[in-house]
């Protein structure tokens, strides 16, 4: 907790430790943080805060005591081992050879939908969509390759979509009126895996991307020329694009 407020990425962290590898379990404890998050109210973030940990206490102490307990212990070992100035994270990285031009009469079109709605005055077949109190625009075709995806969302001044918290993830899959008519179908999202990486990587996030939340592709499946991600709601999974021209696209402000 900072300054009042709940880390998302540091508590699923500790849920994840605390669910060892147990799917059902972290689904189960993450479905309790997040419903104690969503329907608490209160005066100011520390109220908020204060308010979540009694909900929490309420419906699962287990998972109170867990969290608590990993937080104690991080802090004596960071009270007891001498601390080292950590190496700054390397820097986010993902293929860059598109075009980015941004197109003010498209931004325009994007910025005057104030409802979900088929986008007005811009490109046939694209949709504005609110979800969870963020603005999105989805679009798909057989033509929709990675580049096509980067240069449209740059055209309205938007960029790929990163949906590395649980809420975003669950809002994109769950609340989105697009997606609730193409939830079969595979989106482009600002997530690779270049060769020189381990695993695959948000572009525009340092946030890990966890594999017990998405279903990540073995490494052995990675082709180099191919090392963009595509997401898949109905399966919740990741895939490296097997053809170049087969996603739907889903484009967020930043």
């Amino acid at each position: 907790m900072i300054n009042g407020k709940f880390v998302e990425n540091e508590v699923l962290a500790i849920l994840e430790k605390m669910a060892k590898g147990n799917l059902e379990d972290l689904r189960k404890n993450l479905m309790v943080v997040d419903d104690c998050g969503n329907t608490t109210d209160g005066m100011d973030e520390c109220d908020k805060a204060s308010q979540m940990i009694k909900c929490t206490k309420e419906k699962a102490p287990d998972i109170l005591m867990g969290v608590v307990y990993e937080m104690e212990k991080s802090i004596s070992q960071s009270e007891t081992i001498q601390e080292t100035v950590p190496l700054p994270p390397s820097p986010r990285q993902c293929a860059t050879n598109y075009t980015c031009v941004l197109d003010p009469k498209l931004r325009d079109a994007f910025e005057a939908a104030n409802t979900t709605q088929p986008l007005v005055n811009g490109t046939a077949g694209f949709m504005v969509d609110f979800n969870c109190g963020k603005k999105y625009l989805s679009s798909g075709g057989s033509g929709y390759n990675f580049t096509y995806a980067n240069e449209m969302c740059c055209k309205y001044g938007l960029r790929m979509a990163t949906l590395d918290t649980i809420s975003k993830l669950d809002c994109a899959i769950n609340s989105s009126t697009y997606a609730s008519t193409h939830r079969v179908c595979p989106y482009w999202i600002a997530a690779s895996w270049l060769p020189n990486q381990t695993s695959p990587q948000w572009c525009y996030s340092s946030a890990p991307i966890s594999n017990l939340l998405l279903t990540i592709p073995a490494a052995t499946s990675v082709d180099p020329l191919k090392p963009f991600m595509i997401i898949n709601y109905a399966s919740k999974s990741l895939t490296v694009s097997p053809v170049m021209n087969s996603a739907h696209m889903l484009c967020e402000e930043y």
